[in-house]
């Protein structure tokens, strides 16, 4: 099984596992049970499948905890904390990796302690802790060398000597400390020349080369970087995660080339290229990648002046982050979609006059939105909750109201105004709605109205406020409605009848929606969804 999990044959992988659990549990071998947990949960892992991940991955702690195998529980720690550093949790993911620095084992501490203390100074650096970040990365170079481990043969080449130098720049660069950037690389260029078998590092060597370059202000050095990056990013992919990162950085050399000079022409690469991150998060379930590659695209169609199309994206990007549990992302994405439907107004009078490319892309927050700088910026979203204004439960076929309820007076009698202008959209725009499960919203006045499709039905929730909570509330929601089956087949029953539902299935849909809409606080789909 583990075999064909290092090849990426994950079905089998599990497959693999899945036979050998019954076998584990009927003989109570506690040990290789726990060793089968690691199995599905890596894959699961993955897969981007990381609630499942983190399940199976605690199962193995328990068991070693309980037998007391401390050499594993370390393993384990570090699962976990890969589960929260993925999902965007770095301050839980580092509570994990510092848990397992901190095993009293010495054989553990030797032989993973460098790799400990590279991902934990990787963490800090995102966090935007420059000293302690540095620390541990220095740290980590130290123990490195000491014990003369120049690579960690793991199947995605994801620690080394050579990745610590790499987190070294970056964190160096992200921070404007730039006095040692050309001994780093020096110290790079030797590994790679003590180390021709290994093309990553050799690639390595040549991107941070690029990333260095491309600090420069002088055109030909950025023009030297573009280069760099694009015979990378054409090479054949050995490390995704170098790929990945040098087609991220061509994508910036060619953003400014398109600011200078306005030429469709790179436009078109640079959606080339999106196509091509595109394949590789599909192909490698990198599901973080898949939505900040669709939220890439939904800029470029924005400065095509595709409006529809970009906004179709943001909510594609969206749904991806909030189905893989990538809590800060998905904020990220709906935030950005917030404030493009604030400026739409604006988007449609370019459109109208048709006003050139280089001015468009002035006019356009060209914030292209990657995994490196994502961390960095995502603190200065505002984290508000909204405010509830009216929910309806509409049939999908003909606009029928199910459903509906005011949280605040609204001027309006019945919430007629709001039901009839969903309903409008519903009838007009079924296109959008297609989709079961899509979540997309709109802005009325000083309201926002966001709406999920369920089956026959479609709901509206009309707030003030962020759309990120109110997503995740409308989410819940209708989670919770569509456990009640007999709740499902009144409302059919009233939707091919088109009768009133009765008085007690009202009264226990305004108490969901209580206890879901009317919260003073924001909480989480899995905590709410842990209490049912």
């Amino acid at each position: 099984g583990w075999n064909k999990y290092h090849l990426r044959d994950l079905e089998t992988a599990m497959e693999y596992a899945n036979r050998s659990l019954p076998i584990c549990k009927k003989n109570d071998y506690k040990f290789p049970l726990a060793v089968c947990y690691d199995l599905v949960g890596h894959c699961n892992l993955i897969k981007g499948h990381l609630k499942e991940a983190l399940s199976f991955f605690d199962k193995s702690l328990q068991i070693r905890i309980n037998l007391g195998h401390k050499s594993l529980i370390a393993q384990s720690y570090y699962s976990i904390g890969s589960v929260y550093y993925q999902k965007g949790e770095l301050r839980r993911s580092l509570k994990y990796y510092i848990k397992g620095l901190n095993v009293p084992i010495v054989e553990v501490r030797a032989m993973f302690k460098p790799a400990y203390l590279s991902i934990i100074g990787k963490i800090y650096g995102e966090l935007g802790d420059y000293s302690k970040a540095k620390k541990y990365l220095s740290e980590a170079l130290d123990s490195f060398i000491e014990k003369k481990i120049f690579v960690y043969h793991f199947h995605n080449f994801s620690l080394s000597i050579a990745k610590t130098f790499h987190y070294l720049i970056d964190l160096s660069i992200q921070n404007n400390s730039i006095e040692k950037l050309d001994e780093y690389l020096e110290n790079l260029h030797e590994i790679s020349r003590k180390n021709p078998e290994i093309k990553q590092i050799e690639q390595l060597y040549r991107l941070d080369k690029g990333i260095i370059l491309n600090l420069n202000t002088r055109l030909k050095d950025k023009m030297k970087a573009g280069i760099i990056f694009k015979e990378i990013s054409e090479e054949d992919i050995i490390d995704h995660e170098i790929s990945v990162e040098a087609m991220v950085n061509l994508c910036d050399v060619l953003i400014l080339e398109l600011e200078l000079t306005g030429d469709n022409r790179i436009l078109q690469e640079i959606e080339m290229l999106s196509d091509k991150l595109l394949k590789i998060a599909q192909s490698q379930y990198l599901y973080n990648l898949l939505a900040e590659t669709f939220f890439l695209k939904s800029k470029i169609s924005l400065i095509k002046l595709n409006i529809d199309k970009a906004r179709k994206l943001l909510t594609k990007a969206q749904k991806i982050a909030n189905d893989r549990n990538l809590k800060l992302l998905a904020n990220k994405i709906s935030h950005e979609h917030d404030s493009l439907l604030e400026d739409l107004e604006e988007w449609e009078e370019i459109k109208k006059k048709n006003v050139p490319l280089q001015e468009r892309i002035n006019y356009s927050k060209h914030e292209f939105l990657f995994s490196k700088m994502i961390r960095s910026k995502i603190g200065y979203i505002p984290k508000e909750a909204d405010k509830p204004i009216y929910l309806v439960i509409l049939s999908i076929i003909d606009g029928h109201c199910l459903y509906s309820r005011a949280f605040e007076n609204i001027g309006l009698n019945d919430g007629n105004l709001i039901a009839g202008f969903i309903s409008a959209i519903n009838i007009f725009g079924k296109e959008a709605f297609s989709s079961s499960g899509s979540i997309d919203r709109i802005k009325h006045g000083e309201y926002l109205i966001i709406f999920q499709s369920q089956d026959d039905f479609l709901f509206g929730y009309v707030f003030k406020g962020q759309s990120y909570s109110a997503s995740s509330k409308l989410e819940i929601f209708v989670k919770n409605l569509s456990k009640s089956v007999n709740m499902i087949k009144e409302l059919l029953f009233s939707v091919k009848n088109y009768t009133e539902i009765s008085n007690r299935s009202r009264l226990i849909i305004d108490q969901l929606c209580i206890q879901i809409f009317k919260k003073d606080f924001v909480e989480t789909k899995d905590q709410f969804l842990n209490k049912k």
